[in-house]
């Protein structure tokens, strides 16, 4: 049965990361004001469309609902200030409405920066050797030194092309990096790919797609992936359209393999 997750990605008029909350924000320009007014206007109607709505089964329709993603603190302008201005209020409304609050993250580096064994942080020394966790663990870290409550399992974007290893290596290597770093701020050791690839070569989409299944076959601590179709999902100006392959991101038929209740999902 299916479960919809939902995520606000503020873009165009919304876009925060164009100029100042004083200077006015985004395409149009809006006030930092006026921006959290209808952000927070936005959410209630939202909150107020899902609410009570369930599966036959009575499970609600809605269980994620990300404030935002692709988070990135040090690294977009005014994300510190769309955070502690917003996340809290946030948190606090979606909870209230039976739902889980949260945002999710980004690992989008090269092949190279991944499996850089001799990496130094020359700021938070546990990042060494985990170069993979650059931008997670800093706005994790911003969270937890600002008060703002972490998800309940850390969900990022997952985009790191293969060069001259292999998918498993790259996604363990990540995951592994995660355990090493993140549970120091007292996060869980649960995570989610909430955007990746969905290539449009067969071979290639069942070759990354497995990558994940025999991960979370063999640990609890992957619960979730979610690919990206379209627009852009085959690459630059190439959108996939259904019927989509779900199969590749699934332990094949007859495994020992169990998938621990991974939850598979398509992004649109």
């Amino acid at each position: 049965m299916e479960i919809i997750d939902l995520c606000f990605l503020w873009l165009g008029a919304a876009d925060y990361t164009m100029g100042t909350p004083s200077t006015g924000l985004g395409f149009t320009p809006i006030t930092g004001a006026v921006f959290t007014s209808r952000l927070q206007t936005t959410t209630d109607k939202v909150l107020a469309a899902v609410a009570g709505v369930t599966r036959p089964d009575g499970v609600p329709v809605v269980d994620i609902i990300y404030l935002n993603g692709e988070v990135m603190v040090g690294a977009k302008s005014n994300e510190d200030w769309f955070m502690t201005t917003h996340y809290p209020r946030f948190v606090s409304v979606v909870k209230q409405a039976g739902f889980t609050p949260a945002v999710y993250f980004i690992v989008a580096d090269t092949e190279a920066d991944v499996l850089q064994n001799d990496y130094v942080d020359v700021q938070y020394p546990i990042l060494d050797n985990h170069r993979s966790m650059f931008w997670v663990y800093r706005t994790m870290r911003f969270m937890v030194d600002n008060g703002l409550p972490l998800p309940a399992h850390i969900d990022f974007s997952y985009y790191v092309p293969v060069v001259s290893s292999t998918y498993p290596q790259l996604l363990t290597r990540v995951l592994d990096d995660a355990d090493a770093t993140l549970p120091s701020l007292g996060a869980a050791q649960s995570y989610a790919a909430a955007e990746t690839f969905y290539f449009s070569d067969s071979t290639q989409r069942n070759q990354f797609g497995q990558a994940f299944a025999s991960e979370a076959a063999t640990s609890p601590r992957l619960h979730s992936v979610t690919f990206w179709t379209t627009p852009d999902g085959g690459g630059s100006g190439i959108n996939i359209g259904y019927p989509f392959a779900f199969e590749d991101y699934l332990p094949p038929p007859g495994s020992p393999g169990k998938s621990n209740g991974v939850k598979l999902a398509l992004h649109f």
